[in-house]
């Protein structure tokens, strides 16, 4: 992981983090006001084992109302670890359990044409409601590093709970 505070140095994230388009359509997902969150950027290293944690299906529970904004600053194409969703989950009661689910679980529930690949150029970027049934697969090829940033309308357990810098910062 990148360090929090590393990434509010950054000029471009903050402007991103406050772009009034994508704060407006949060905003109308949430269909509320938005508060900044969270942010967090970490690295997925290529490896040929078995998919690791969050490289299964799973849902995320980070708050009761949230929208997250994940930017690839990496090319991510099939063998480097795109995003995997489930269409249409966050809307039903299945594998709701704070677990780890597997391909064939989620496939012998869904069809495979419920299944949307996100790949994209450095940059890429897309909003996810990520109770969605959701993974990202493994880097096979290259590796991947990827900002995230949660939107929610009420501060989430892992919001930070102090202030990043000191107010003369």
């Amino acid at each position: 992981y990148v360090k929090t505070e590393e990434l509010f140095k950054i000029n471009e994230i903050l402007k991103l983090i406050n772009d009034e388009e994508i704060i407006k359509i949060v905003e109308e997902k949430l269909g509320t006001k938005a508060i900044l969150d969270n942010l967090w950027c970490w690295w997925s290293f290529k490896h040929k084992d078995q998919a690791l944690g969050p490289q299964n299906f799973h849902r995320d529970y980070n708050t009761l109302n949230f929208v997250k904004l994940f930017v690839y600053l990496t090319d991510v194409n099939e063998d480097s670890g795109p995003h995997i969703f489930v269409k249409k989950s966050a809307k039903d009661n299945f594998f709701t359990d704070t677990k780890r689910y597997t391909d064939k679980q989620i496939i012998e529930k869904y069809s495979k044409k419920s299944i949307l690949k996100i790949v994209g150029k450095k940059y890429t970027s897309f909003l996810a409601n990520t109770f969605c049934l959701h993974k990202g697969l493994p880097p096979r090829n290259n590796d991947r590093l990827l900002l995230c940033i949660l939107y929610s309308s009420s501060p989430s357990r892992g919001c930070p709970k102090v202030p990043i810098y000191k107010y003369n910062d």
